[in-house]
């Protein structure tokens, strides 16, 4: 596993607090406004809970993604 993925996974488990204050240090000209920040967080439970984060689909549209993700063309 690469550097970037194991800390992602490691910041996974930590509390939103403490996932805040790593986001502000990397960030300390451009601060993330408290919605952005929800929604960075909101992302990491959703993504923790297994949600898609993809976004829905319709019809055809569900049926190029997942053909794209196999290597085939889609039409």
């Amino acid at each position: 596993m690469n550097a970037s993925k194991e800390i992602i996974t490691q910041m996974e488990k930590l509390p939103p607090e403490e996932i805040r204050e790593i986001i502000e240090h990397f960030q300390p000209e451009e601060k993330f406004s408290e919605e952005d920040t929800a929604l960075l967080l909101e992302a990491i439970e959703d993504s923790k809970q297994g949600k898609n984060m993809i976004g829905p689909f319709e019809g055809k549209e569900a049926i190029n993604y997942l053909r794209s993700l196999k290597g085939i063309p889609t039409t």
